[in-house]
């Protein structure tokens, strides 16, 4: 009886025993080498006799990159029984050098054992033998603040890459453009033949200091030599060439941004290769006109700022002229190593008054990086003649002309002869002149009777139409009274082209002795700046070849406030010193 006890116990103990290493060997854990650089990469493999379910790889990421993770299957016969492996593959890159443990990864229920990893600092410069290697550059050395830098990357490889990318810049307290495409070439590095794909940012620290710029990396595949067909197995999935993945790291840079010098002038700072200026105008800029705007456009070209850090450079205002600016345009290029910048401003200029006025010169200090010197940038002052504002006469005044030349006409012969005699003006340009002025009378009759042809017209249709017609509106344009009110109602129907009729009215009844034609010459007329810009808007929505918006009620409320009373007493100066220049 005791010896049956005595062989259940230890029976018992075996099956637990056994039972144990059964279990700890359904999941296995190998790396194909436990020595390697940071540089390099290495395979983690887990093998298990169970299909379902994943290993839990999050415990991996704390001191290596997971770059792929891969899954095959071996099935053999063993003992007249079908066995199965299953294997997951894992390409690991360490992200520092030291002794680094693989900790155990849990799979279903079960675990592997910790593997220990001798990570060496490796040599990035080295490209000794490589199959693939990255290769940084950075210029200049000592840059300054919101300069541009040059940061150069080629990637060798003198094996056939599957795939892969490269990893952008990640620089803290700096903007990173790139520069173009990438360019590929053939070189030779120690009797190597390798292809080579060069990629270029430019790199603009905001900061002075220490600018780091960490290592840049590169993920890819390459065919992988040591797993090609397997003659023995024909099941396996080593029966297909495969690949494996690789990594190459550039090295990284501490570079020392220096400040902004403090002989450089103004409070722009524009540290660049080379910077020009330059202006087009629309029209010549002798043919300046009171109340005619005249467009200006400014040209800022900068080698080696984006365009958006070019400030604003508009000239100051004048009493000589109103500015009035449109939304400036801003484009950014690549010019081989060179970012360039340009600012593109255009501003109508309207003149105020005649007589000679000056357009002050322009000045754009920068910071040439190539000398280490400041510059100015400029366009020189230019004097200018603006000539008075154009009379528009009217059809009335176009037939007293003629009518009165009819009146006044001599009716001696002798008189006439004097005439000619005293100009010397012969017969034939006499006659030229006559047949001038009665081809344009008679243009002016049919105008007329044009005109009272289609009144009738229109009267008759009017009286078609019967007595429930709706008559159009009449316009009284009377009094100056009278117009203003006009303005009121046209601006608060957002009738654009009524509220100019009325202003031009009332103008021209304020200001009887002054030639009031069009929106610009009233605007040019009127001192107080918001009525005159608010002029100058209703004159863009009736002309713009672009569909402007524009506001009625705001335009009642700014005109509304017009000082009629200060406006008159500034023209009646202004009378003053004309007929003072007269005098002299």
């Amino acid at each position: 009886m005791v010896r049956k006890s005595i062989i259940f116990l230890l029976t018992f103990l075996l099956s637990i025993v056994f039972g144990v290493q059964t279990v700890s060997a359904r999941v296995e854990a190998y790396v194909d080498r436990n020595q390697i650089s940071d540089v390099e990469t290495l395979k983690l493999v887990i093998m298990s006799k169970k299909s379902g379910g994943q290993p839990d790889l999050s415990p991996l990421k704390r001191d290596f990159d997971v770059l792929s993770t891969s899954k095959n299957s071996r099935v053999s016969f063993s003992n007249g029984k079908l066995d199965s492996t299953y294997e997951w593959i894992i390409t690991l890159s360490p992200k520092r050098s030291g002794k680094l443990v693989i900790p155990a990864i849990k799979f279903n229920n079960d675990a592997t054992r910790p593997i220990e990893i001798n990570v060496q600092r490796g040599d990035v410069d080295s490209t000794a033998r490589k199959d693939v290697f990255l290769v940084a550059s950075i210029k200049p050395e000592n840059p300054y603040v919101q300069s541009q830098l040059l940061y150069t990357l080629k990637l060798y490889h003198a094996v056939e890459l599957q795939g892969g990318g490269l990893s952008s810049p990640d620089i803290d307290n700096a903007i990173v453009e790139r520069l173009g495409n990438d360019v590929n070439y053939i070189d030779v590095k120690e009797g190597r033949r390798y292809r080579v794909t060069e990629r270029r940012y430019a790199i603009f620290p905001q900061k002075s200091g220490k600018l780091e710029i960490p290592a840049t990396i590169f993920d890819g595949q390459i065919l992988d030599a040591g797993r090609g067909r397997s003659s023995f197995d024909p099941f396996s999935s080593n029966f297909f060439q495969t690949v494996r993945p690789i990594r190459a790291r550039s090295k990284s840079f501490v570079i020392n941004i220096l400040p902004k010098p403090q002989s450089a002038k103004d409070s722009w700072w524009l540290p660049a290769e080379n910077i020009s200026l330059s202006e087009k105008w629309s029209t010549s800029p002798s043919e300046f006109r009171v109340g005619e705007p005249i467009t200006r456009t400014l040209v800022l070209i900068a080698e080696g700022l984006t365009a958006a850090q070019i400030p604003d450079f508009s000239p100051d205002s004048s009493t000589d002229f109103k500015f009035y600016p449109d939304l400036p345009t801003l484009e950014t290029s690549v010019k081989d190593d060179m970012i360039i910048g340009l600012k593109e401003q255009k501003i109508a200029l309207v003149p105020t008054h005649a007589g000679k006025t000056v357009i002050p010169e322009l000045l754009v200090n920068w910071w040439d990086t190539a000398t280490n010197q400041a510059r100015t940038a400029k366009i020189s002052a230019r004097t200018i003649e603006v000539l008075p504002a154009l009379s528009v006469p009217r059809v009335t005044d176009m037939a007293g002309t003629f009518s009165g030349e009819k009146e006044n006409r001599p009716s001696s012969d002798s008189h006439s002869s004097s005439l000619s005699d005293d100009f010397g003006i012969n017969s034939s340009d006499q006659a030229y002149w006559a047949w001038c002025a009665l081809l344009f009378f008679t243009l002016w009759v049919v105008t007329v009777l044009f005109w009272v042809r289609q009144y009738f017209r229109n009267i008759k249709a009017i009286n078609k139409n019967g007595a429930g017609s709706v008559k159009p509106e009449q316009k009284d344009l009377s009094s100056s009274k009278a117009a203003y009110k006009q303005i009121k109602q046209s601006s608060l129907a957002s009738d654009s082209a009524g509220v100019r009729d009325a202003v031009i009215a009332w103008a021209r009844l304020v200001w009887p002795n002054r030639e009031m034609n069009n929106l610009g010459l009233i605007a040019a007329m009127i001192t107080q700046e918001k009525i005159s810009d608010a002029l100058i808007e209703l004159n863009g929505a009736l002309y713009s070849d672009k569909k402007l918006d524009w506001n009625g009620e705001i335009f009642w409320q700014t005109f509304s406030e017009i000082d009629l009373a200060a406006e008159k007493k500034q023209d009646n100066n202004r009378q003053a010193l004309q007929n003072l220049y007269l005098c002299d």
